[in-house]
C-alpha cells in the first residue's frame, strides 16, 4: 500500500506535507513521567483494545506494535517516518504505537503524553488532516475519557502544550529563500507571531536540503481553527516569496548549471551518504518544480527522501549494514528510481 507522502497533492512544489499532532492523557491516570509499569500496561492495553473497534471503519485498518519489543533499527525507522519521537526510541519500556496502513493517521502511546494523534497529508492540507486527527480524537475520547479542565483545556506532560494540544506543522522545502539568506530574518519575525521555522535536517546554522517546519507554538487561548487560520495565512506568505524568488533563479544559467549536475551525480553514483544525498535532491527538487528537470515528479523526490533515511533503509533491507554498504545500497535505490522516472516519461 502508498504511504500518505506518494499522493501528488496540490502546492506540494514548496510544502512537502501537512502534519496535526494532538497530546491527549487519559483522566485519572499519571503522566507518562511519573507512570508505573502496571499504569503503562494499562494505557497500551485499553487503547489498543479501543482501537480495535475503530478497525474496518472509516478509519481503515490499523497495525499495533509494541515498541518494546522491535528491533532498535526498525523503531528509529519509526522515528525518521514520524511517527514516534526520538525520546521513545532510546526508553520503549510501555511504549507502542498504533498506525494507519499508509502511515496517514497514527497514535503513539506513552511517549510525551498518554497518547500523541498524528495526521498526515502531502502538500498543503491543514484542514483535511485536522478533520482526520479530531475525527479520531472524538472517537478515542467518547471511549477513554480524556482529562480536561474547563479553564485549562485538554491537559498534558508539557505545559507549554496546555489548552488545544495541538501543534500543526507545515514541512516547507525553501531552498530560494535559504539562498538569499532571507530564513533566518523570516524565523525571528513568526516567532513574534507565535509561530517557529526550523530546520527538519541538521542544525539551525547548518540545515540540510533546504527543508524546514513550520509549526504553530501557542495552544493556549486560542481554537484550533484560528491557530489553523494563522499557519495557513502566514505559510502562504512564505510560498509565494518562495515561489517568486524560484522564477527569478531558474534564468540564470549557473543555477541551471547546478541543479542538471547534482541530477547527473545521483543518476550515476555509487556510493552516497544520507547529508549528500539531501543536498543534491534538494537541487534537483528545485529543478523539477521549475521546469527545468522532466521524467520525474516532486512526488517521487519525496518518497525517495523518506525511504533512503539510514534507518529506513537497513530496516528494509533486512539485516545489518556498514556505513559504506548503506551508501551503495542508497545510491542504487536512487539510480534506480531516476531511471525508472525516466523510462516512464
Amino acid at each position: 500500500m502508498k504511504k500518505w507522502y506518494e499522493a501528488a497533492a496540490q502546492d506540494a512544489d514548496v510544502s512537502s506535507g501537512t502534519f496535526i499532532s494532538l497530546a491527549r492523557n487519559l483522566e485519572g491516570v499519571p503522566f507518562p513521567s511519573r507512570m508505573s509499569m502496571s499504569d503503562r500496561r494499562f494505557v497500551w492495553d485499553k487503547v489498543r483494545e479501543t482501537l480495535l473497534k475503530a478497525d474496518g471503519t472509516e478509519y481503515g485498518r490499523f497495525t499495533k506494535i509494541s515498541l518494546e519489543t522491535v528491533p532498535s533499527v526498525h523503531a528509529v525507522s519509526l522515528a525518521e517516518a514520524g511517527l514516534i519521537n526520538a525520546e521513545t526510541v532510546t526508553d520503549r519500556v510501555g511504549c507502542g504505537l498504533i498506525t494507519a496502513q499508509d502511515e496517514s493517521l497514527s497514535a503513539a502511546v506513552n511517549g510525551d503524553d498518554h497518547l500523541t494523534i498524528l495526521s498526515k497529508a502531502a502538500g498543503l492540507q491543514l484542514q483535511e488532516a485536522y478533520s482526520k486527527a479530531d475525527g479520531l480524537d472524538t472517537f478515542l475520547d467518547r471511549n477513554l475519557s480524556f482529562a480536561f479542565d474547563r479553564q485549562l483545556g485538554y491537559l498534558t506532560q508539557n505545559p507549554f502544550h496546555l489548552g488545544t494540544g495541538m501543534i500543526a506543522s507545515l514541512r516547507l522545502h525553501l531552498p530560494a529563500l535559504l539562498e538569499s539568506g532571507s530564513v533566518g530574518r523570516i524565523a525571528q519575525n513568526l516567532a513574534k507571531l507565535g509561530l517557529t521555522l526550523r530546520s527538519v535536517y541538521g542544525s539551525e546554522s547548518n540545515p540540510r536540503g533546504a527543508f524546514f517546519r513550520l509549526s504553530n507554538q501557542v495552544t493556549m487561548g486560542i481554537s484550533e481553527q484560528e491557530a489553523l487560520t494563522n499557519l495557513s495565512s502566514m505559510a502562504n506568505q512564505i510560498i509565494s516569496r518562495e515561489r517568486k524568488m524560484r522564477e527569478d533563479l531558474i534564468h540564470q544559467v549557473s543555477v541551471q548549471d547546478t541543479v542538471l549536475r547534482n541530477l547527473g551525480v545521483l543518476q550515476n553514483a555509487r556510493l552516497l551518504s544520507f547529508d549528500e544525498f539531501l543536498e543534491r535532491a534538494s537541487a534537483v527538487r528545485f529543478g523539477i518544480t521549475s521546469g527545468l528537470v522532466g521524467g520525474i515528479s516532486v512526488c517521487d523526490m519525496d518518497t525517495l527522501i523518506y525511504r533512503v533515511q539510514p534507518a529506513t533503509l537497513t530496516f528494509e533491507s533486512g539485516g545489518a549494514m556498514t556505513e559504506e554498504e548503506r551508501q551503495k545500497h542508497r545510491a542504487c535505490k536512487v539510480r534506480d528510481a531516476l531511471k525508472q522516472g525516466m523510462e516512464d516519461s
